[in-house]
């Protein structure tokens, strides 16, 4: 990765899904308590317990995580069990967090190194075992941030826990897909990436039939639905002005078909 600069402290993100709540405060508190790092607060209204929705909202924001910055990312259903704690490094950013497919978003070619995260310099004493956001990845964030070598936090791993990613399937006409995500506005997110999508395909979901993909929200009447290429690449249904998961009835798992044009 970049090598850090002495001297500096690496920027700090957080994503979680802790909500409004003083969680993610509480880990602000120990990063700055160790380090001078700015903290980005990236979201922390990912689905509670919602691994799939994490990695889909961090896959999005990759491209955009500052150079050289420390990602803190937690949404940890199996908190206090045996699954790991871990480090990815990779050329532009490290990553820390449970290695439970969250971090499965770094591709595997971006991967330079994973380290399990044992040491307990690098944690706070006495790790509870329902809040490791707070005992352990925050200390470890920080402890990078102020330039920490990746390999001190514990031993090196040869693999990490995969997200088992949903792909889109290939259908007689066009490409099935699936709806991984709702965010804030009811926009429904798929799996199905936009780039090579005939620009005269027709979406459907379940079995609504929005026409073709369209290039933003006003290109439809005020409350209509519409299929689009969402900012992270991915295409996207979504209503002028309202919420497709309400007017369409839909959300996760719902399925999308993009039919070539005739």
């Amino acid at each position: 990765m970049t090598t850090h600069m002495p001297g500096s402290a690496r920027p700090v993100v957080l994503a979680t899904d802790f909500g409004t709540g003083p969680y993610a405060g509480i880990m602000k508190c120990v990063i700055a308590g160790i380090t001078p790092a700015p903290i980005v607060d990236l979201t922390h209204q990912i689905s509670p317990q919602d691994i799939a929705e994490g990695f889909l909202f961090l896959r999005g924001a990759m491209p955009y995580l500052p150079q050289d910055c420390v990602l803190a990312a937690v949404v940890d259903p199996g908190v206090g069990t045996a699954r790991r704690a871990i480090c990815v490094v990779t050329h532009r950013f490290l990553a820390v967090g449970p290695d439970n497919g969250l971090l499965s978003f770094i591709p595997p070619e971006r991967r330079l190194n994973v380290f399990e995260i044992t040491s307990p310099k690098y944690t706070l004493p006495d790790p509870s075992p329902v809040f490791h956001g707070r005992d352990i990845f925050a200390p470890a964030a920080a402890h990078l941030a102020n330039g920490l070598v990746p390999g001190e936090l514990g031993p090196k791993l040869d693999g990490m826990t995969e997200l088992g990613w949903v792909a889109p399937q290939p259908a007689p006409d066009g490409v099935k897909g699936v709806v991984l995500a709702v965010d804030r506005f009811g926009n429904l997110l798929t799996n199905i990436e936009a780039a090579g999508l005939p620009a005269n395909a027709t979406v459907t979901v379940d079995s609504t039939r929005l026409g073709p993909i369209r290039r933003t929200y006003a290109d439809v009447d005020e409350d209509a639905a519409l299929a689009l290429t969402g900012s992270s690449g991915f295409l996207e249904i979504a209503v002028r002005n309202g919420s497709a998961a309400k007017k369409l009835r839909a959300g996760k798992g719902a399925t999308v078909f993009v039919r070539n044009p005739r």
